[in-house]
């Protein structure tokens, strides 16, 4: 929050529109083969930020973040009034069973307190036959380890680490109500290193164990077990 507070002065959602149409188109044609967004789809962005690409997607749509009536305060003159902005945690989200045609998760899962109730969350409030998209920075083995016995210094905003052998497993491996997730789709990029926090040794032994992360999206179909 206070990162964001003293951004609020210079930040302005315009600023940003080219960079926010940019990404929403890119996850559309993502989604187009798997998932055409119509006005009729209901969406959630879970994690959202206050430069959510759901701000430029079709159909009605929520956007979910524990800041979320920080930021309704702080960017009040430029955020979406097309968007149903709700305050709160990927842990426990206040909707029904199967609210949802298309759930978004990017880049937060890392950020969660608790993943695994996270995942259960979204398979949850996703409908049968509805999709996921869950995006999150996986680490190679070392550096996975690495960050599990430093990352509480060298990299506090992010609790959790993964491997995509873990996150595979945590995604595919939860069970609600009967209906599990289904891999449909995987990208994977280089991911931007930054962030460190920490004295200059642990931010070089940071960095000399865990040079990068992979950027890592999988598309889910919500299916039977």
């Amino acid at each position: 929050m206070v990162w964001w507070r003293r951004r609020g002065d210079q930040f302005e959602l315009a600023q940003a529109a080219d960079r926010i149409r940019a990404r929403a188109a890119a996850l559309a044609e993502k989604l187009s083969p798997h998932v055409p967004l119509t006005e009729e789809t209901k969406t959630l962005d879970i994690g959202c930020g206050p430069e959510p690409e759901i701000c430029d997607l079709p159909g009605r749509r929520y956007a979910l973040d524990p800041l979320a009536h920080f930021f309704q305060r702080q960017f009040r003159h430029s955020l979406s009034d097309q968007v149903a902005w709700v305050e709160g945690i990927g842990e426990d989200l206040p909707w029904r069973d199967g609210a949802f045609d298309v759930v978004l998760c990017l880049n937060v899962l890392d950020h969660t307190w608790e993943p695994r109730m996270a995942v259960r969350e979204l398979l949850r409030v996703t409908r049968a036959g509805g999709h996921c998209l869950l995006e999150v920075n996986c680490l190679a083995n070392v550096a996975y380890w690495a960050h599990r016995l430093a990352g509480r210094w060298t990299d506090p905003e992010h609790p959790h680490s993964f491997t995509e052998q873990h996150l595979r497993a945590l995604l595919l491996g939860e069970a609600v109500g009967g209906h599990v997730f289904r891999l449909v789709d995987r990208w994977a990029a280089r991911a931007r290193r930054g962030g460190l926090k920490g004295t200059p040794l642990l931010k070089r032994i940071a960095r000399a164990l865990c040079p990068g992360r992979n950027r890592v999206e999988y598309l889910m179909e919500k299916v039977p077990r």
